[in-house]
């Protein structure tokens, strides 16, 4: 995997400062990823570290990989802001950020194949979705949004948006397409969505 992301470390900088990341926010994520937890927890990480014998450059870079992976996480949270009465048009705003920024959308997704195969794709401290999920929530409660587990509706409505994302298995849309290509795909994601959203 390490070569593969190889390019986001070169990008660091640009990363950090194109995207509004603060520059302690390296050093945050490294001391929240070091602190002292749970005999569980501890045994699961000793499980999951490298065997002796990597080099220095390969921890270096599973450092840096999550670095940039928490760095991407925070800046889809901060960039595509919900708004759970308008659950369609948040899923549009998704679909235009992966046509924008395709590098964060495969940078979750190696996290996924390399670190996360199953289960919440982050550890449960470091999760950035409780925002989200109150405002679905509160959606449900004034009646706009459909019943269910608000987290299931966050992840049915995520995966919909991606249906033409650069990590698609069945095709990976470009900003380089005609403009009314990506306008056809908006319309039929708003109506699905607001359709899959509805009350019963």
């Amino acid at each position: 995997m390490h070569e593969h992301w190889q390019q986001y470390v070169a990008h660091g900088d640009r990363c950090t400062d194109s995207d509004g990341i603060r520059p302690d926010r390296h050093r945050t994520i490294h001391r929240r990823r070091t602190q002292q937890h749970s005999p569980d927890q501890q045994q699961q990480r000793t499980e999951q570290c490298p065997p002796p014998g990597l080099s220095d450059d390969t921890m270096i870079g599973d450092v840096w990989f999550d670095t940039i992976f928490f760095g991407s996480l925070e800046r889809i949270m901060n960039v595509v802001p919900i708004d759970a009465t308008d659950l369609a048009d948040w899923a549009v705003r998704l679909y235009d950020e992966y046509l924008r920024r395709p590098d964060l959308i495969r940078l979750a997704t190696w996290a996924r194949m390399e670190r996360r195969p199953s289960g919440h794709l982050v550890d449960q401290d470091e999760r950035l979705d409780d925002a989200k999920l109150r405002a679905i929530a509160d959606a449900q409660a004034a009646g706009l949004v459909r019943d269910g587990d608000p987290f299931d509706l966050m992840a049915m409505v995520i995966a919909m948006s991606m249906a033409w994302s650069p990590v698609s298995n069945v095709y990976a849309a470009t900003a380089d397409e005609p403009p009314d290509v990506h306008e056809r795909r908006r319309a039929l994601l708003r109506d699905c969505v607001a359709q899959a959203i509805a009350l019963e």
